[in-house]
């Protein structure tokens, strides 16, 4: 009689601590960094999976009371299949996030690949523009050079000119 009030009692006790985490895992999931929302999340899957282990524990001792006799005890099979049931939408829900998750990173290393390939059509492209700017820059230097080139010829054979002239009419004067 004891050993089934003790039971009871315990049962009692981690439906409590069961609802306690629930409430705690719904009230307090906004705003948590992922260290504490993994923290929270193996706590409440700790306490549902503890929970369902002391569940078959005490039905198995039942029935090796009993004799291995089946029971009819649909309590210990509706407690049992709410704690199951409340695992598996725990599990379905990590199941989706880690899908959100990585979703979100498919798509950033899609937009990543995105930008690559841009980068990589871009920068030959930008490659071949400084080079043609380089090149008509070369060629504008090439062409100031033979204009001033051509202007110290002209400067050069007009002084020249000039020198002959004036040797010329000094040699008239004496």
């Amino acid at each position: 009689m004891k050993d089934k009030a003790r039971k009871k009692e315990q049962v009692e006790k981690l439906h409590s601590e069961l609802e306690q985490a629930k409430s705690l895992f719904t009230a307090s999931f906004q705003g948590l960094k992922v260290q504490e929302d993994y923290e929270l999340r193996r706590q409440v899957l700790d306490a549902l999976i503890d929970e369902r282990l002391r569940q078959a524990r005490t039905t198995v001792d039942k029935r090796l009371q009993q004799g291995g006799a089946f029971t009819q005890d649909l309590s210990a099979y509706v407690d049992g299949k709410r704690v199951m049931d409340e695992l598996r939408f725990q599990v379905d829900q990590l199941e989706q996030e880690q899908q959100a998750a990585v979703t979100a990173a498919d798509n950033a290393t899609l937009d990543v690949q995105r930008r690559t390939t841009r980068l990589t059509r871009l920068l030959p492209a930008g490659g071949a523009l400084m080079g043609a700017v380089a090149l008509a820059l070369m060629m504008r230097e090439r062409r100031l050079r033979d204009q001033a080139e051509a202007a110290l010829r002209d400067a050069n054979a007009n002084l020249e000119a000039q020198v002959a002239q004036r040797t010329e009419a000094l040699s008239r004067a004496l």
